[in-house]
């Protein structure tokens, strides 16, 4: 553990290595040796991992089989060089360029050494069998689609293919050819794991969006009234003149009724509209949108403004309705808030009048809340205002 950083960034680029066959044989070897494994095992575990948190998949892949290895290498790696050392004088060293001798000559200096050797026998065996059985098992997968009522003639066929492939590479050049043929089919592979990386991440950031999804905001003011009309809008994918005629005639009211009650007691409130101007006709104005403002004294602006906003939509949720222009097919606007603090907006097509003035008070009911808060003044001073000016 303490050499195990600085062994594995060793590159011996300013020194030449003591051994430089030993260190590119291990780096290269192995380096193509899994990655040539990686479809197989990678689809083999996804199979009989279905269901698994990624927790599970973590503990069960990873870091069991690694800490087993870890047990085993000290266990019988430290246990041959101490018997090599104290017992053998040398004589396991002899045969370390037979690996397949030294196991079973390391078993002769234990007891019960017979049948020692034959339980080694067996897992071997077992290991070679359940590697080829899974490989037969991806190789058949690939080959049917995935489809699991593939033949069984069929898997048999590619274990076959299997065993004759891996008896030619035997015998053309032993392990050596074995391991130059894994090497030539470890490089495309490698790309391919490169892509498979990003859409690893690009799953994995969809899957924790999708638990950590939240009902509508739209949901929490539903009392279940207006059902018909509710779900005529959820399934009608709105378009530009939608959300501009959803502006005028429910938000646009609501914020004036809000700021008129608000002038009425006394305070200063200001609704803008946008939504009709076109770009560039007031400097700093966003075209299309709406807002309410509520300035504060040496306090930021409380904002509650709604802006359209395009969003591409997904290739199976296209519309198949011939008459309707591409644009509008391949994209829907939604009226999006947004607020001073810079806070994400979100979605409020599906409010009513009265939901919207709801909506407004409970977000300037936070902005007071969080202005009252001493640990967020930093936040809420106006932009160019310092304490005691």
């Amino acid at each position: 553990l303490s050499g195990l950083v600085s062994l594995s960034l060793r590159t011996f680029a300013y020194q030449p290595a003591q051994d430089p066959a030993w260190f590119g044989g291990w780096t290269i070897l192995y380096w193509a040796w899994w990655i040539s494994w990686s479809p197989f095992v990678g689809m083999f575990i996804a199979r009989i991992s279905r269901g698994r948190t990624v927790r599970e998949f973590i503990v069960g892949v990873l870091l069991i089989p690694t800490a087993f290895n870890l047990l085993w290498m000290t266990a019988f790696g430290n246990g041959a060089i101490w018997i090599d050392t104290h017992v053998a004088q040398g004589a396991l060293a002899q045969s370390a360029g037979n690996v397949d001798a030294l196991l079973f000559r390391f078993f002769e200096y234990l007891p019960l050494a017979k049948a020692v050797s034959w339980l080694a026998i067996v897992l071997i065996a077992l290991f070679f069998v359940t590697s080829a059985d899974s490989g037969a098992y991806v190789v058949d997968a690939i080959a049917s689609r995935g489809d699991p009522r593939s033949p069984v003639w069929q898997r048999l066929f590619w274990a076959a293919v299997l065993g004759v492939t891996a008896v030619v590479l035997l015998l053309a050049g032993g392990l050596k050819a074995l391991q130059a043929m894994t090497l030539v089919a470890a490089m495309p592979v490698a790309a391919i794991m490169a892509v498979l990386c990003i859409g690893l991440w690009r799953g994995m950031k969809a899957d924790v969006t999708h638990a950590r999804q939240d009902l509508s905001p739209a949901t929490s003011f539903w009392t279940g009234q207006h059902w018909r009309k509710r779900l005529e809008q959820i399934v009608h994918q709105p378009t530009a003149s939608d959300v501009k005629r959803f502006l005028q005639k429910t938000v646009l009211p609501a914020m004036r009724d809000v700021a008129a009650e608000m002038q009425r007691q006394g305070m200063q409130a200001q609704v803008h509209d946008h939504s009709e101007q076109e770009a560039g006709a007031e400097p700093g104005a966003e075209t299309g949108t709406v807002r309410l403002v509520i300035p504060t004294p040496e306090l930021r602006d409380f904002v509650y403004g709604v802006r359209p906003v395009k969003r591409k939509l997904p290739g199976f949720m296209l519309s198949e309705v011939a008459d309707e222009k591409e644009t509008t097919r391949r994209h829907v606007v939604e009226p999006i808030t947004f607020f001073a603090d810079g806070r994400e907006g979100y979605d409020i097509q599906y409010l009513r009048h009265e939901e919207l003035i709801a909506d407004i008070l409970r977000n300037y009911e936070r902005y007071l809340s969080v202005s009252a808060d001493q640990r967020t003044v930093l936040l809420n001073r106006a932009p160019g205002h310092t304490e005691g000016t």
